[in-house]
């Protein structure tokens, strides 16, 4: 895979947090997929030569 690294665009997020702990113990929710088969999921839909 080709990457391309750059400066943050306008508007691009300094950090970008996620951590489902909370909606799991407020409303008993727990996501289906961790972040590894996420990206890998994207990269099989739009193809490794989009990164």
């Amino acid at each position: 895979m080709n990457v391309k690294i750059s400066k943050r665009r306008k508007g691009d997020p300094a950090v970008v947090v996620a951590d489902p702990a909370l909606v799991h113990q407020n409303l008993n929710w727990q996501a289906k997929h961790n972040l590894h088969d996420m990206v890998l999921s994207t990269l099989d839909a739009f193809g490794s030569n989009t990164v």
